[in-house]
């Protein structure tokens, strides 16, 4: 989860859903029906996990406020030698997801938050 200006991001890896608070508002999901096709055929986390294991099977959110982007980076390296892991990016100036990135960042932080 990440706070932002706007709200408060999550990702539901059981739903498979990645949803907004905005102040007293009720959750609203994010994901649409591209996306969440997406996230339905691409996260494998389930509710049996109780823990993450960073860097190798985890979700990560990032922040960077000069351009509203809210990043969702899910890493998922149990495949073997076959790392599955991939970035998509909410942009709240748009209120739409705006690019899938394939790049996955080694470190990250969160700008001007």
């Amino acid at each position: 989860m990440i706070k932002t200006d706007k709200g408060i991001y999550g990702v539901d890896t059981i739903a498979k859903t990645i949803w907004m608070i905005a102040g007293t508002n009720s959750p609203m999901i994010l994901s649409d029906l591209k996306v969440r096709k997406f996230l339905l055929e691409n996260i494998s986390l389930s509710e049996r996990e109780f823990e993450t294991v960073i860097g190798i099977r985890n979700v990560k959110t990032h922040y960077n406020r000069e351009k509203g982007d809210v990043m969702f980076t899910f890493y998922d390296n149990t495949y073997g030698f076959e790392e599955k892991a991939w970035n998509l990016c909410w942009n709240e100036n748009q209120s739409s997801f705006t690019t899938f990135y394939s790049w996955i960042p080694s470190s990250s932080e969160n700008i001007d938050t």
